[in-house]
């Protein structure tokens, strides 16, 4: 058969000389710079344009943006401009902030085990506060935490955002399932604890409330067993 040889050049690293950012003044730049791992010293060491991580640190100052309530913003691809003799690089981004959302209404639907009172003591969010989709995610899986906790374990919480001006209407679609109880409880698969020592670790007992963070609860206190 044909032999074939690729030959590959990698050429010469090339000098990161500065990563340069227009717009986004709504962030200091000194908040912005720490997301750049790129402009890091590493001693001794030149700092080096490397695309992957410029990639990353770009998600992460278009994360800190979200964070801030800058939900649509924009982080444009980076242009990169070469030296002359191509050692050397410096980097341009332009970010389009756009507007700043703070949480709107928030309603619910469905989670009819609980009051809209009880709903809105258990959400993490209140209206006026900075919207982002890290807060909006917590406040989910706190809601799913408090329905686990009354015996619904197979709870689905999800929510549909409407960015309307500058406000972010939060509606939580809430999927409860049916309430569990514990059964019969079976122990099988020991051969050094005893079943009573396995027994005493359990933090549920028959007839309670079906519970994922329970059973979780057992199974750390298990393996302190």
């Amino acid at each position: 058969g044909r032999t074939v040889r690729v030959l590959v050049d990698r050429g010469k690293p090339v000098r990161l000389r500065a990563v340069r950012f227009s717009g986004g003044t709504s962030i200091p730049r000194e908040r912005i710079d720490k997301q750049m791992t790129s402009l890091k010293s590493q001693g001794l060491r030149k700092r080096l344009l490397r695309p992957s991580v410029l990639a990353e640190d770009l998600a992460a100052v278009r994360a800190l943006f979200r964070e801030e309530g800058y939900t649509r913003v924009v982080i444009s691809p980076p242009q990169i401009s070469l030296s002359a003799d191509g050692a050397s690089a410096e980097v341009d981004v332009v970010i389009r902030e756009g507007t700043r959302f703070t949480v709107g209404e928030v309603s619910y639907s469905g989670g009819s085990a609980a009051s809209e009172e009880q709903l809105r003591a258990w959400t993490p969010l209140r209206q006026g506060e900075t919207f982002s989709p890290r807060r909006l995610a917590e406040a989910e899986q706190a809601l799913k935490e408090r329905f686990d906790a009354l015996g619904y374990p197979d709870v689905n919480v999800e929510s549909r955002v409407e960015l309307v001006g500058e406000r972010a209407d939060i509606v939580f679609e809430i999927a409860a399932g049916d309430r569990k109880t514990v059964g019969e409880i079976a122990i099988e698969g020991n051969r050094i604890t005893k079943d009573r020592t396995i027994a005493r670790a359990l933090t549920f007992g028959v007839g309670d409330v079906a519970s994922n963070q329970a059973l979780l609860a057992s199974q750390q206190r298990l393996y302190r067993t």
